[in-house]
């Protein structure tokens, strides 16, 4: 095995074995289930943890600080600005099919799982 090679192996070898959880350290939660720090942390920052998108995922659903204010283009607010009432959302994330104002004020139907 040529120089190069090896050390490339080797350090992919190290790199894959950071990510395994040693002894004492927290294992993440399963797939699907809550994670205890997270909800802690989202209710801390007045969010709700709950399941949502397509996959069912536990989330932080925390409201926006600039929720119904107007809006003409998409960086006039936290979350989305909605094409029809050109109000910013209540809440981050969101899914569905949403029609919303981009960056240039035009009109544009976006689906977010």
């Amino acid at each position: 095995m040529k120089t190069g090679t090896f050390l490339s192996v080797a350090a992919s070898a190290l790199l894959l074995a950071a990510c395994i959880p040693g002894k004492g350290e927290p294992r993440p939660p399963e797939p699907g289930k809550p994670d205890p720090a997270a909800r802690a942390e989202c209710e801390a920052r007045g969010g709700e943890y709950a399941r949502g998108g397509l996959l069912g995922s536990f989330l932080c659903f925390r409201p926006t600080e600039d929720a119904g204010k107007s809006c003409a283009r998409a960086s006039d607010c936290e979350g989305i600005c909605y094409a029809d009432s050109r109000q910013c959302s209540q809440v981050v994330p969101e899914f569905g099919c949403i029609p919303m104002l981009d960056e240039d004020g035009r009109r544009v139907e976006i689906c977010i799982d």
